[in-house]
């Protein structure tokens, strides 16, 4: 069946959701396992939801291993969590309705180790993500609840780079390293900072979302009556900003002391010009953290504007299927943005035995020449190689396509 698309208006910006979207897909796991568990959270702004709801998979289902799978989800953005007994955990974002099914996954043999989070006294918890380009699965860190200084435990690729976040109810939040033999660790310092937010004639806003620059979902506050709340702010941050958004107003300002006071304005657009048509792009920007956002926005291939937070200079993340992800200067609204996104290659072949039979579930790896641009110019750097692969071969030993960097 095919997805019926809905347009949806968030602070000026069309996103895509998709109703009743049927996803399939295959899973595969380095050491013997059976059965697998998907499980489907939902992305994007969620306003006024507890922090049990943000991380609850709204999708759970076990499925089979090396053979396909189908099931439903109410609407994009979600993101897919597959995990099995002993492996990693691997997780895929999607904004947009895939046009076939998901790439496979395969997933990599894991160790137990300890998850931790100092600091806290009552729960908190504990979730993340590795890197990865858009559109492939990437090692993550499933939801995992932790109350006081107690311990858990996760599996994780012994070599593999997971960033991962540790956040409490009230807000408070702090980045969760691996320190060998100590596992996971979050150390939670932080400062309550008092903010009030005013219009431009100095009324206090009730019911507006704030945060910190740079703070992760679930950490956002919201104005009462006063136009007051308290955001909590990890110790040490040097220059420290809060952010309010309000649909079509926001604004921003230094954290002085243990205070600080905003003054919503309408935001501005700031207009995307694209070279050539696109795929639709996912458009996050720095003024903006995702505790208020939820999901970078998607815009239109065609180009389109975004809203711009007056002050607040920063650049845009751009990132596509097919394309090179890019960084973008934004310093006003006064010119539109140019946007031209350096192609990828189109990766796809077949695996095969000695005896030129197909090879089902062989994984492949791919090692990438990372690039950089210099004065408008593409220039190689060193290879870059995953314990992850991108690709599993089906049953017919086919393999892709998938983009990956030229070079």
């Amino acid at each position: 069946m095919r997805p019926r698309l809905l347009v949806v208006v968030l602070a000026g910006v069309a996103s895509t959701a998709a109703q009743a979207l049927e996803l399939s897909g295959t899973v595969y796991c380095q050491q013997t396992c059976e059965t697998a568990v998907v499980r489907v959270l939902a992305l994007g702004e969620r306003p006024y939801q507890p922090l049990e709801a943000l991380f609850a998979a709204a999708v759970e289902k076990k499925v089979p291993v090396g053979e396909p799978w189908k099931l439903e989800v109410g609407e994009l953005p979600v993101r897919l969590l597959v995990t099995a007994p002993r492996h990693a955990t691997m997780a895929l974002d999607l904004w947009i309705p895939p046009g076939g099914p998901l790439p496979p996954v395969w997933l990599p043999k894991a160790q137990e180790e300890k998850v931790k989070v100092e600091g806290s006294t009552g729960k908190a918890v504990v979730v993340g993500r590795g890197s990865g380009q858009l559109g492939r699965w990437v090692p993550a860190v499933p939801p995992t609840w932790l109350f006081g200084d107690r311990p858990d435990t996760v599996w994780l690729p012994p070599k593999e780079r997971v960033d991962a976040v540790a956040i409490t109810p009230s807000g408070c939040f702090a980045l969760a390293r691996r320190e060998g033999h100590a596992g996971l660790v979050a150390r939670l310092r932080c400062r309550a900072k008092t903010v009030t937010v005013v219009d431009p004639h100095g009324l206090p806003q009730q019911g507006v979302r704030v945060a910190g620059s740079d703070s992760p979902v679930g950490t956002a506050a919201v104005t009462g009556a006063d136009g007051k709340t308290k955001v909590w702010i990890p110790k040490g941050w040097t220059d420290a900003k809060v952010v309010a958004l309000a649909g079509e107003r926001g604004g921003w300002a230094h954290v002085r002391g243990d205070s600080a006071r905003i003054v919503l304005r309408p935001l501005e657009n700031l207009l995307l010009v694209t070279a050539q048509p696109y795929p639709p792009l996912l458009v996050t920007p720095s003024w903006f953290p995702m505790a208020l956002l939820g999901t970078p926005w998607v815009v239109p291939g065609s180009g389109g504007a975004v809203p711009f937070l007056h002050g607040a200079d920063g650049f845009l993340q751009i990132q596509t299927y097919g394309f090179e992800d890019t960084s973008l200067e934004a310093a006003g609204t006064e010119r539109p943005l140019g946007v031209r996104l350096v192609p990828q290659a189109v990766v796809e072949g077949r695996v095969l035995t000695k005896d030129g039979r197909p090879a089902p579930g062989v994984p492949v790896w791919l090692e990438e020449t990372e690039s950089a641009s210099i004065l408008g110019s593409r220039v190689g750097l060193s290879p870059r190689g995953t314990g992850v692969p991108v690709w599993v071969s089906d049953a017919q030993g086919r393999v892709g396509p998938f983009f990956a960097n030229p070079g």
